[in-house]
């Protein structure tokens, strides 16, 4: 019981000492410099937060490293934002990913859709062929492969390794830190993974 009365008193001072505002996170389209970006294209499903509540975790790549989204999100167990690279025809394999990682992972993918949010982002110069909505997308079925995507799709025939483009690390995480719902967020290298429970011991 006393726990419970000083987590209370703490969020109400936070909430006043912060003074923040909450936002919402609808998925929206905008140009950053010379790159577009899909803003909360495919969203977590916790819903709206307070602000003064909790942290976000901010993290960026591209999909050959979502091998870390799964254990990242599973000792976070907070609000994460992931933006992620992919021009031209990387847009598909980034997708597929995605929904792997949320359709075919079973409890850590019930987990993973409740905490990360997926930005996407490419140059202007590389726009994907087709951008439909994440709302249409995830209503499409998929079928789960027998082997991830960001581990079976080959390098050498990335979009970004045939172009030779350099990755745009700044563009990646400021995407991902600029869509954080909470007034505290944690930047980080996807391939870094937190504490276990930082969040939840610290609510």
């Amino acid at each position: 019981m006393y726990f419970i009365i000083e987590l209370m008193r703490i969020k109400f001072l936070l909430r006043i000492l912060l003074n923040c505002d909450n936002k919402q996170y609808p998925s929206r389209t905008y140009q950053r410099g010379n790159y577009w970006v899909l803003e909360n294209y495919v969203r977590a499903t916790h819903g709206n937060i307070n602000c003064y509540e909790s942290i976000t975790y901010t993290t960026h790549g591209d999909f050959t490293f979502l091998d870390n989204a799964i254990p990242l999100v599973k000792r976070w167990k907070a609000p994460v934002g992931m933006s992620l690279f992919a021009p031209g025809t990387d847009f598909k394999p980034t997708i597929d990913s995605i929904r792997y990682l949320r359709e075919c992972t079973g409890e850590d993918g019930e987990l993973l859709k409740k905490f990360m949010t997926f930005h996407i982002f490419f140059h202007a110069d590389h726009i994907p062929l087709t951008v439909p909505s994440a709302e249409s997308l995830l209503q499409e079925a998929f079928e789960c492969p027998e082997s991830p995507p960001y581990e079976s799709f080959k390098h050498e025939k990335m979009f970004k390794t045939l172009k030779h483009l350099t990755y745009p690390i700044n563009v990646g995480r400021n995407v991902a830190r600029d869509a954080a719902i909470t007034h505290f967020v944690f930047p980080s290298d996807i391939e870094l993974y937190p504490s276990l429970n930082v969040v939840p011991n610290w609510k």
